[in-house]
């Protein structure tokens, strides 16, 4: 007696339809994570400019000690000229933000 096996080719439907929609659950899982309130790319802009105002800071501080060394005090220089703002942050200042920051009693401020 000849017996027939019973041959699988393929998976079932409902295997298939939880597999998409274990995918779906994942996918808006990940894109919550990334476009989130406190998502990777919002950590990455606040870094980036944390990073950027550190610089500048770091760059005031160079020219208030350079100006206490020619005998004026820090404590007292006021600048608010976008072309003498430009020339300390230096070089890698980005366009416009000349216009954003002030100098005073000895730190780095944004003008509002």
């Amino acid at each position: 007696m000849k017996r027939r096996i019973k041959e699988n080719h393929g998976i079932t439907l409902i295997a298939l339809i939880v597999t998409i929609i274990v995918l779906i659950i994942l996918a808006a899982i990940s894109i919550g994570a990334i476009t989130g309130q406190d998502g990777i790319i919002e950590k990455t802009r606040y870094s980036a400019f944390a990073t950027k105002v550190r610089q500048y800071e770091e760059n005031v501080d160079r020219y208030l000690i350079d100006e206490e060394q020619n005998g004026n005090n820090s404590n007292d220089i006021y600048i608010t000229d976008p072309e003498k703002i430009k020339e300390i942050l230096g070089e890698n200042i980005e366009d416009g933000d000349e216009n954003k920051y002030a100098v005073q009693d000895g730190e780095i401020r944004y003008k509002s």
